[in-house]
């Protein structure tokens, strides 16, 4: 890595190597800071292992963490967080991680009453659509239903946002049952043509908040 980036500040080693959680096929996440073509990310093969490299400057590093805080899915903060220093300063890269973890730690703006009426209402469209169609065309409602659902469970729960892999694991360590009931209603629907767990799922985390909501919803009017 010293060769690949010779003016690297720092090079930091994250993801499932540093968590003890990598598989076969796992690739070793690599932060580099300091290279003045950042901000950049590439993908390459070293001694066999496949290697994602995010190139930064501090300024990009800053920039992107905040884009990364905005939207709700904290990638790189994360990594940044769980990091060991492979190259450079070590007190710049406790800073770095101590940035991170404060980001993580304050955790995502809280959404307003209004962005979750707005949830809601998505919600529910997809929802009815799920719950009248035959199961033909359920089958392929239901990946974008679940997608909706989760970001209103994170949101609505003020939590961050997940992604891929990391939904199940995020949503088992902060609500467990609603880990093992997801499993079941999404294994009952494929395997039993049974949609009414995944409807009532839904219908419960709804409810909190004013349930399903299409008639009475406005969006845009200045008199309203």
């Amino acid at each position: 890595m010293a060769l690949r980036y010779p003016d690297a500040n720092l090079i930091l080693l994250a993801g499932s190597v540093v968590r003890q959680q990598a598989k076969p096929g796992s690739d070793l996440d690599i932060i580099v800071l300091g290279s003045q073509e950042a901000p950049y990310r590439e993908s390459f093969l070293a001694h066999d292992w496949p290697v994602e490299a995010f190139v930064h400057t501090s300024a990009s590093l800053e920039l992107f963490c905040q884009k990364d805080i905005e939207r709700r899915r904290p990638s790189l903060p994360q990594m940044l967080s769980e990091s060991i220093l492979i190259r450079g300063d070590l007190e710049l890269a406790e800073q770095v991680k101590t940035r991170a973890l404060t980001q993580l730690t304050a955790g995502p703006k809280p959404k307003t009453r209004l962005e979750l009426d707005q949830a809601r209402y998505a919600l529910t469209d997809l929802l009815e659509d799920f719950e009248a169609q035959d199961v033909d065309t359920a089958l392929f409602i239901l990946p974008q239903l679940l997608s909706c659902f989760f970001d209103f469970f994170f949101d609505s729960q003020n939590l961050w946002r997940a992604s891929s892999k990391w939904i199940p694991r995020e949503i088992k360590k902060h609500n467990p049952d609603l880990h093992q009931t997801l499993k079941t209603a999404i294994l009952a629907f494929h395997k039993e043509n049974d949609a009414t767990l995944v409807i009532s799922l839904i219908d419960r985390y709804l409810t909190p908040f004013g349930g399903r909501l299409f008639a009475g919803f406005t969006l845009g009017r200045d008199d309203v």
